[in-house]
């Protein structure tokens, strides 16, 4: 009876002991690749060129050829010129393009009526007269890179008959992602 009590523990101890026979190992690799960061100047700003205003106030439209059309109420005087931004980064990949939807221009020189609180963020107040906005668009929302990279904008700037003469300016943002 001992002899069967040791066969069995000796054939358990078999079955249960790891097998090295049977193992492997490997070495695994980890990789990456730090992309350049894409960029974006721009080259062109964006102008609504010189209006004189009638008795009555409309829209400049400025399109991404550089066209500068009028509405009934406004005369254009030239000056326009589309946005223009170059890209760089790496050629193959693909990029979206964001631009702001609207901007808003301030009369040079014009005098708050309530002033800007930098504690609250909030900015300073204009009279109506000193200041216009516009609504922005881009010509494209994708592109794949090629080394030769740029988009335009243009816009559609509303000006008030009572609008004071002047120098306006704004700012907006274009934004460039890898996507």
């Amino acid at each position: 009876m001992k002899f069967g009590f040791v066969k069995s523990a000796a054939v358990a101890a078999a079955i249960l002991a790891p097998v090295s026979a049977h193992a492997a190992t490997a070495v695994g690799t980890a990789e990456a690749e730090i992309l350049t960061q894409v960029s974006v100047t721009q080259t062109t700003g964006l102008n609504f060129g010189q209006i004189a205003v009638g008795t009555s106030g409309g829209n400049v439209d400025v399109d991404f050829a550089d066209g500068q059309v009028c509405s009934a109420g406004l005369v254009c005087a030239g000056g326009s010129a589309t946005g223009a931004f170059a890209i760089t980064g790496v050629t193959g990949l693909d990029v979206d393009i964001v631009v702001d939807a609207a901007t808003t221009l301030t009369r040079s020189g014009a005098t708050p009526t309530v002033a800007a609180d930098p504690v609250a963020g909030t900015p300073a107040v204009y009279a109506a007269a000193d200041q216009m906005s516009a609504s922005l668009a881009g010509d494209t929302a994708t592109l794949t890179l090629d080394g030769t990279d740029g988009f335009k904008v243009g816009g559609s700037l509303t000006v008030d008959a009572l609008q004071n003469a002047g120098a306006y300016a704004g700012t907006y943002n274009v934004t460039v992602t890898y996507n």
